[in-house]
């Protein structure tokens, strides 16, 4: 179940979920929530089954769209977004849920995972903001 309260436009809306190692994982028409597990190191390495539901889920030539919803705390290595490069050609924009609101910590990750990222890249507060975001983008 996803963690944050999502609302009934969300409720059964999605195609695939999967659960792996790394977390949970939600994929809609246009665009995949991800929640990774608490205290996670997130990198191109161990996200490869991510990648691979992704190839199976989109394709190469499908659109789509990531929200991470960041409802525990994990590690990220921004500089791995630059593998994205090369991958999924086809994911236009990532979103950020952070409930965090004043964690510098948090804050200052975000600012370095934009500056790296090659696709469009914003924070949100709340998922339905993200997905507004996400499908003026996708869509």
């Amino acid at each position: 179940m996803l963690k944050a309260r999502l609302g009934n436009d969300f409720c059964g809306a999605f195609h695939d979920k999967y659960e792996t190692d790394m977390g949970t994982f939600y994929f809609f028409e246009k665009y995949v929530i991800t929640e990774f597990n608490e205290g996670v190191t997130v990198n191109f390495e161990n996200c490869k089954e991510l990648c691979f539901l992704i190839d199976k889920f989109y394709g190469e030539n499908k659109s789509f769209g990531v929200i991470s919803n960041r409802v525990y705390s994990y590690s990220v290595f921004p500089t791995d977004y630059l593998i994205l490069r090369k991958m999924h050609l086809n994911l236009k924009c990532i979103a950020v849920v952070n409930y965090k609101k004043n964690d510098l910590l948090s804050f200052e990750s975000e600012q370095i995972e934009k500056i790296v990222c090659p696709r469009p890249f914003q924070s949100f507060t709340n998922i339905k903001d993200a997905r507004k975001w996400l499908y003026s983008i996708v869509y």
